[in-house]
């Protein structure tokens, strides 16, 4: 955690990034990529605020979304063996935490998620109140709908829980038979294949991997995302070989 006497004397915030609406925080005593904040849409007992023209309004002040760093990581492992036949996975979770998605909103904004597929492409009612706390009835075109309520300006619609589970690593192997090279010079030889970032199991982070980012792999640059490469996925072979 961070203590008034890591920062500046007098300072109890201290700005990372700024960008899309959003911002990156680090405030004192709390962990050291502790809060998103967005700016984010208005709301009045838990309705959306709608204007006279049926768009969202915005709030004028920001939202402390939570912290980027997972609560916790863990790791499972596991090796299956029948005969001379094995089977190996890797496991990865991370737990907690969260991340704005610049990609999703571009991808909901231009109509291009498969969210946005309407009924006919007719009008939407949002749902929410007028100032006077009336219900909205004013309908807006889908293209408003997605343009004003998820693009950067309201971040706060593209920043997800980044919990996700993945199957990082598998191997099968085959030891061949150890008679096959009794009256050789060879001790034993194993063949396999391996993959690796074989399947995104869970994840609550729509379209893209929830491991990309655009400020690095450290702990203060995760948790932003923005038409970032996902994590590639590989295949390979080996061979082991002993004299």
């Amino acid at each position: 955690a961070i203590t008034g006497k890591e920062n500046p004397p007098g300072v109890g915030i201290v700005g990372l990034h700024a960008l899309w609406g959003l911002g990156r925080v680090m405030v004192t005593g709390q962990p050291l990529t502790e809060t998103v904040v967005t700016v984010a849409s208005c709301c009045h007992t838990g309705n959306y605020i709608i204007k006279d023209d049926g768009t969202r309004a915005v709030s004028e002040t920001t939202k402390n979304l939570g912290k980027v760093a997972p609560d916790w990581t863990m790791g499972i492992s596991n090796t299956l063996r029948y005969r001379n036949l094995s089977l190996s996975f890797l496991i990865d979770v991370r737990y907690g935490g969260v991340m704005y998605s610049g990609t999703v909103s571009d991808l909901r904004v231009n109509g291009m998620a498969e969210e946005t597929i309407g009924k006919n492409r007719t009008d939407i009612v949002d749902k929410g109140v007028k100032q006077d706390g009336t219900e909205n009835t004013t309908a807006i075109t889908p293209y408003q709908f997605w343009s004003n309520n998820y693009s950067s300006k309201v971040s706060e619609a593209n920043v997800f829980d980044a919990t996700f589970v993945k199957l990082r690593e598998m191997v099968l192997s085959y030891q061949m038979p150890q008679r096959w090279f009794k009256n050789c010079f060879i001790g034993s030889l194993a063949l396999g294949v391996e993959g690796r970032n074989l399947w995104l199991m869970k994840s609550n982070v729509p379209h893209i991997d929830p491991e990309t980012n655009i400020f690095g792999p450290s702990a203060v640059g995760s948790g932003v995302e923005y038409s970032a490469i996902p994590t590639t996925r590989s295949w390979g072979f080996n061979i082991k070989l002993t004299f």
